[in-house]
């Protein structure tokens, strides 16, 4: 049984058959005999039997669509809800014992990155797990691995310095992490001076810049403030109270005097940042001046084995002139010597010659006397 239907041209497609849509919604297939094809939006009219098989059905398709689309659109909300993204650091706490640690604290103050910021921190960091805790347990563990490692002992003057920097709202208490050190030290009956500090974010992204704990680089601040000679080289891998005595200073007066300027450190980083970078200045401007310098003495030195290679080259030419001058008098000598050899030669051919004729002369006059002799003789 056919039916009538009419339908929007959707496409033209080889072999003369069109794809029709349909006021019902339906993409649907049909034959086309006649000559020409219909042009694309317009109203063609055809027949379909019952049990034709639809091309396809619009509401389906778009059902399909609107699921596939909210099935990747909901992606990052599950991927929020069961894979949540790694905690970030919004707090940093450091310690110095020597060693230096720097932990990074999520909004909960659970430990969610440690970084020793020398050599023995990241000893005691390859002795111990800490990441995932709470930072008083992970203070504690530090403290304890530092007197297992002999860092802290009953025969040293030991000094702990604590710093935390971050938002005021979520930071833990610097007087609390102090608790925690003096907990470890007295329960291996140590004795030890545990230091605590409340220090903005923008100091403690210096010392790192610096490559410092922030505790060393406030003491630093603290010294150079004091008129103590001491540079970054010189904590960077010392104890706080070793570095303050090799400088000069008292450890306990500089600590303490650091503590007592905490609401100065804004202006204190200021101030060293800008003498920091006149430094770099003055050392940039000297690099300049020594570049300039060696520049030159390059190209002086290159003029002066210029001027020297240019003298040897004409004493070079001069010496194979006079060689070449004395080789032409040798030969010319040689040639003499050779003409007057010669000549000796044909003089002296010369008188064996004549030498010869007189002796032949002195002869012939000897015979023709003595002919006459005979003749004479013959006469008489």
């Amino acid at each position: 049984m056919e039916e009538r239907k009419k339908g929007i041209v959707m496409e033209t497609g080889g072999g003369n058959t069109l794809v029709v849509l349909t006021p019902q919604g339906e993409f649907i297939k049909i034959p086309w005999t006649l000559k020409d094809l219909p042009e694309i939006g317009s109203e063609v009219e055809f027949s379909q039997t019952a049990d034709k098989k639809k091309f396809f059905y619009s509401h389906q398709f778009l059902a399909l669509a609107a699921s596939v689309i909210l099935f990747f659109a909901s992606i990052p909300f599950w991927s929020g809800m069961f894979l949540p993204e790694p905690a970030q650091a919004v707090t940093y706490v450091s310690i110095d014992i020597n060693p230096s640690i720097e932990l990074g604290l999520d909004g909960h103050n659970m430990v969610v990155e440690a970084m020793g910021l020398n050599a023995d921190g990241d000893k005691i960091l390859q002795k111990i797990s800490i990441t995932g805790r709470n930072v008083q347990e992970a203070v504690e563990m530090i403290t304890d691995e530092a007197v297992q490692e002999q860092y802290i002992t009953s025969a040293k003057k030991n000094t702990v310095f604590i710093t935390v920097s971050g938002q005021e709202t979520s930071t833990p208490k610097a007087e609390e992490l102090q608790q925690q050190v003096k907990k470890v030290l007295d329960k291996h009956q140590i004795t030890g001076e545990a230091n605590e500090m409340q220090v903005p974010l923008e100091v403690r992204t210096k010392a790192r810049e610096l490559g410092l704990s922030t505790g060393k680089y406030v003491i630093l601040m603290e010294a150079k403030k004091e008129g103590l000679d001491l540079s970054v080289d010189d904590v960077k891998d010392k104890s706080i109270s070793k570095a303050i005595k090799d400088a000069g200073g008292v450890p306990g007066r500089i600590i303490s005097q650091a503590q007592h300027d905490k609401n100065n450190l804004k202006r204190m980083n200021k101030q060293y940042t800008k003498e920091l970078q006149k430094k770099a200045d003055e050392l940039k401007k000297k690099q300049i001046i020594n570049e300039a310098k060696e520049k030159k003495d390059n190209k002086d030195n290159k003029n002066s084995q210029n001027n020297e290679d240019s003298k040897d080259s004409r004493k070079k030419n001069k010496d194979n002139k006079d060689d070449k001058d004395k080789d032409n008098d040798d030969k010319d000598n040689d040639d003499k010597d050779n003409d007057d050899k010669d000549n000796k030669g044909n003089k002296d051919n010369k008188d064996d010659d004549k030498g010869n004729k007189d002796d032949k002369d002195n002869k012939d006059n000897k015979n023709n006397s003595r002919r006459d002799l005979s003749k004479r003789r013959d006469r008489g």
